[in-house]
């Protein structure tokens, strides 16, 4: 079976998160209606609630789980999945209120920049000019 690979670069920044670990989940999304339904959770119901997600979609997602600490050097990822990818998702487990989420495009490399309040995610710095994507709902200033 054929699929695709996800590069992923991460920066971990000195005061993420309150100075505290972080709890960081990717998916990639088989199904449209599941990537509906989880594109509108925060992270903090993902956190929940993602166990009994696994049970009641089985195969409809593929999701990856890290936990860094503040500071914390990361090799770059290749995340390796399956044919037929409508989306990904990245959840972060920040203590502070927010969505911290962002859907992303599963066929684009991605840097994800976990920053003390919030996290940013665009092109790896290998992919070209492109934009950079803040979780839904995060203000403009203060993230990274």
């Amino acid at each position: 079976m054929f699929g695709g690979t996800l590069p992923v670069e991460v920066t971990v920044a000195f005061d993420v998160n309150r100075q505290s670990p972080i709890a960081v989940d990717l998916l990639v999304v088989y199904e449209r209606p599941v990537l509906d339904a989880l594109r509108e959770l925060t992270a903090r119901d993902w956190f929940k609630q993602r166990d009994q997600l696994r049970r009641d979609h089985p195969g409809a997602f593929e999701s990856w789980s890290w936990e860094w600490v503040p500071g914390q050097s990361v090799p770059d990822q290749d995340l390796h999945y399956g044919v037929g990818a409508k989306g990904s998702i990245v959840f972060a487990d920040y203590l502070t209120p927010g969505s911290h989420r962002a859907v992303l495009d599963p066929h684009q490399p991605i840097r994800l920049v976990l920053g003390a309040d919030d996290f940013v995610v665009g092109p790896s710095e290998g992919a070209g000019a492109g934009g950079v994507t803040r979780p839904s709902g995060a203000p403009a200033a203060g993230a990274g």
